[in-house]
């Protein structure tokens, strides 16, 4: 399972690393935000089609990799029937829904696919992946190998042995070997493993409405990964809380949990440098005045982080503007500015979860909490080695049990924060981290969605329009909020001075130096 922010990259991550290796892999991708099935019906005719196209890609891959045509022939012969299994029981669903509308009996579209069948089909595609696994196309070689030599030995025995005297024996039989090989196309590709991906995967609740047929889908999943080890399964998802249904459905002990967080600074350096700005503000008709007005990279990087999708935004949004804008300006940092407030100034706000009511959390908003963890939360980045390149973060449980689990797991569903249940991948292969000990447990952390969100909550902060917000949760939490004023940022969001107009220069000059002073507190 890939966990993830939104916009890290964890739901292109999965079909990218696969289809990195072709010769490894076959991606049969489940894109839930377009998914094509909200039934159990749609799933079954959608899985099937899916199998179906896996084994038929199997052929052509092997097609493609120069089999020759008589190998080809031994593989179509081969798979055929697997593919007409899952063709047939893909055929077989639709007729069974056409009767049910036809039916007297009034039976409804659900009634025509229930659990047993999503059942059936996943025990055809272990029967036929355990026979896929078993195919061993060499064995034809062999074969033929073995009837060649018996020809040949014929030859030698009953009248060739003229011809032979004249020619080197090894060198005829070897060119012979080379010679079948060549001919019967048996040059053989390596195997490739099925590869399921489900992008977005906390929709599956709400698509399959039908508890019994998921816990169906995913045990069968555990077989062929698990025990059979026939294929592999990922699941892609930005909701923290989609783990916790998993553990309802006695799944989640099963999954390996892969956290993909922000790119370091270094990565999203060479990728502004090298990738975004040459394919973008480099090739337009005047890249120069563009590039005079552009932010520093560290200005960047202060508001971004290593969230490529938000930095490759703003510079959509640059360019469009004719660089009239600033990180302030952008969608990106509005967006998370008026999230913060709305929660901060309203008791309750509806968030929409695609989880079912039983792991959903629908509580009302405490803004003192909010500002609290906030305050906990820049306390702790500003108190770190280097406050530039990380955000700030607070450990989950522990503030499930200083501010109360439904009120931080609200924060969490409202897309404020997000948790990390494991350590990301990128933070386990440095340098600094402890040697074995108690130390390495990963302790699971609340951090802000973005490092967007994060910068949104400094200036928040600052407002004196918060103050009475401030003085509550000063009294409920002493010891956090304190005299945490936030970032004292200027009253008005100042716009990258325009150098290309006659306007006075002396306050194009304190424009710049505004907002290069917004950066240094």
């Amino acid at each position: 399972m890939i966990m993830g922010s939104w916009g890290v990259g964890n739901t292109v991550g999965g079909p990218s690393m696969a289809e990195d290796d072709q010769h490894k892999f076959v991606v049969i991708h489940f894109d839930l935000r377009i998914a094509g099935f909200s039934d159990r019906v749609g799933l079954y005719i959608r899985l099937a089609a899916a199998m179906e196209g896996f084994f038929q890609e199997v052929v052509d891959e092997y097609h493609r990799d120069g089999v020759g045509e008589e190998a080809q022939k031994e593989y179509e012969k081969y798979f055929k029937g697997h593919i007409l299994t899952f063709k047939h029981a893909r055929k077989d669903m639709e007729q069974k829904v056409e009767d049910a509308f036809k039916s007297a009996s009034g039976r409804s579209r659900g009634e025509a696919c229930l659990s047993g069948d999503i059942a059936k089909l996943m025990e055809m595609f272990q029967s036929s992946m355990l026979s896929y696994w078993e195919f061993d196309p060499h064995k034809i070689l062999k074969e033929r190998q073995k009837i060649q030599d018996k020809a040949m030995q014929q030859v030698r025995d009953n009248g060739g042995k003229l011809a032979l005297k004249m020619l080197d024996k090894d060198e005829l039989l070897k060119k012979t070997k080379d010679e079948i090989a060549r001919r019967s196309g048996l040059v053989m590709g390596s195997k490739r493993v099925p590869v399921f991906i489900f992008d977005e995967a906390h929709r599956l609740p709400t698509l399959i409405d039908d508890e019994d047929c998921l816990k169906t889908l995913l045990d069968s999943f555990l077989v062929l990964t698990k025990q059979d080890r026939l294929c592999h399964v990922i699941q892609c998802t930005s909701d923290a809380f989609y783990m916790l249904w998993l553990r309802a459905i006695n799944v989640s002990q099963h999954s390996k949990i892969i956290t993909i967080d922000d790119a370091t600074y270094e990565e999203t350096e060479k990728f502004w440098h090298d990738c975004l700005l040459a394919s973008t503000i480099s090739k337009t008709q005047s890249p120069g005045l563009l590039k005079f007005k552009l932010p520093e990279f560290d200005v960047v990087w202060d508001f971004f982080g290593g969230r490529f999708a938000y930095i490759t935004d703003f510079v959509a949004e640059f360019i469009n503007a004719q660089g009239e804008i600033n990180p302030y300006n952008s969608s990106s940092f509005v967006h998370s500015y008026t999230l913060l407030n709305l929660f901060l100034t309203h008791q309750s706000f509806d968030t929409y979860s695609s989880l079912p009511e039983s792991i959903d959390f629908t509580v009302d908003m405490d803004p003192e909490v909010l500002l609290s963890v906030c305050v906990q939360i820049l306390r702790n980045k500003y108190n770190s080695k280097d406050p530039q390149k990380i955000r700030g973060s607070i450990n989950y449980f522990d503030s499930c049990a200083l501010y109360g689990t439904e009120h931080v797991n609200a924060l969490v569903k409202s897309r404020i924060l997000n948790i990390n249940w494991t350590e990301p991948v990128g933070d386990r292969l440095s340098d600094d981290r402890p040697q074995l000990s108690p130390e390495c447990i990963y302790r699971p952390q609340l951090q802000p969605m973005s490092r967007v969100v994060e910068k949104a909550m400094e200036v928040v902060l600052a407002s004196p329009a918060l103050a009475e917000v401030k003085a509550r949760a000063k009294e409920r939490f002493p010891e956090i909020v304190g005299d945490y004023n936030g970032v004292n940022i200027s009253s008005e969001i100042k716009v990258t001075p325009n150098v290309g107009k006659s306007s006075n220069t002396n306050e194009s000059t304190d424009s710049e130096k505004s907002f290069n002073s917004t950066k240094s507190n």
